[in-house]
Order: C-alpha cells, then sequence, then structure tokens
C-alpha cells in the first residue's frame, strides 16, 4: 500500500508538470509492473519488451516509469510517407539525444509502429552493439566530434568514444508488442536479439 502510495503520488506530480497527463487508474498489479521496468532502466544497457493486449497500459505504465527514474522519452511519429531515410534521421537523432546531449533516454516503439525489417534489423542492432552500422556519415560524424570538443572542452579524451559510451550507458529500448498476429512471432523468429537481449514482461488478464 505505501509503494501504491509513492506511484500514485508520482503519478499526480507527473500529471501537473506533463502537456500529456497520464489518465490512468494505479493498483497493485500496475505497481509491478512499474517496479519491473524501473528495475530493467536501472541496469546498464537494459531493455525491456512489454507483451500485453491493447489497452493494457503498457505504454502508460512506460511513461509513468520513465518519468519516475528520471528519463527523457524518445517515439517515432509515424506518416502514410515515413520510409527508411525519416527512420535513419529519427536514430541519428535518439543517438545524438544519448551521445551529444548526455541524457538518459527511453526509446519506446510499438509493433504498430514497425513498418519495415528495416527497423528491426537497426533494433536488434542497438540491443546487441549499442550502434547502428554506417549510421553516420563521415562528415556528421566529424560534426559531433567537433560539437562535443567544443561543447565539453576535451583535451585529450576521444570525442567520438565519448559519444558512444554515452549512447552505451544511457539508450534503453522499450518495445511494445501484442501477443496476437504474426508480427510478434515472425519478429521473434526473425530476430533472436529481441527476446535474448530483452527482459520480457507480460501484460496479461
Amino acid at each position: 500500500n505505501e509503494l501504491l502510495d509513492v506511484c500514485r503520488n508520482v503519478l499526480t506530480d507527473h500529471n501537473n508538470a506533463s502537456n500529456k497527463p497520464l489518465d490512468i487508474v494505479l493498483f497493485s498489479e500496475a505497481v509491478y509492473h512499474i517496479m519491473s521496468l524501473i528495475r530493467i532502466l536501472s541496469m546498464q544497457r537494459g531493455h525491456a519488451m512489454l507483451v500485453g493486449v491493447k489497452s493494457s497500459g503498457r505504454k502508460s505504465l512506460s511513461r509513468l516509469s520513465l518519468h519516475m527514474a528520471s528519463m527523457e522519452m524518445f517515439e517515432v511519429s509515424i506518416t502514410r510517407t515515413y520510409g527508411f531515410e525519416e527512420w535513419r534521421e529519427d536514430m541519428k537523432n535518439l543517438m545524438k539525444q544519448c551521445g551529444s546531449n548526455d541524457l538518459p533516454t527511453g526509446f519506446m516503439i510499438s509493433d504498430a509502429q514497425i513498418i519495415g525489417s528495416f527497423q528491426l534489423e537497426d533494433i536488434s542492432n542497438l540491443l546487441i552493439n549499442g550502434e547502428i552500422p554506417n549510421l553516420f556519415e563521415r562528415e556528421e560524424i566529424d560534426q559531433i566530434k567537433a560539437d562535443i570538443v567544443q561543447n565539453e572542452f576535451l583535451t585529450d579524451e576521444d570525442p567520438w568514444e565519448l559519444f558512444m559510451n554515452r549512447v552505451h550507458e544511457h539508450l534503453h529500448l522499450i518495445l511494445i508488442f501484442s501477443p496476437f498476429g504474426t508480427v510478434f512471432k515472425e519478429s521473434i523468429l526473425s530476430y533472436p536479439a529481441l527476446r535474448t537481449e530483452t527482459t520480457i514482461d507480460w501484460y496479461m488478464p
């Protein structure tokens, strides 16, 4: 009950400060899911897969958990014209949020936002290696390094190594899937890292 009261207080705090208040009712099972996700987020390269039906609270509890963990949330916005180029631009912004801005970040993405295997390929690489091969052009890497040197007043430290270390330290993936339909099964079979590199929490009735 004490833990439930704490979570309710944090929810009130979140809703007072956010322009996207959460319209949820907290109960003991929800607190269990929150504590589980916060524990995952506290681990270096801790990633979660939340499996459950629609409206089971996976997104809302993830937002609240990130707020409790003092982490930024990152999402992609899928439009009719969204494709590989837009996805890669989003991934660059995600990496820079963690590496350049030095912000602990939870990247939340649902199966409804998976429109191509290129996303699962990149997510798999992020889970395994904490990076996406050939994401940045050479000029972009040079600019990131120059910005870090200027902002951090580096002398001896390699700015790109600092950037990547921050990404590895700060980036956490929260994958939101439904157990029904083909996307979940096909994704797990084709990209085993989604299963082996995440902690799965079942949101089942």
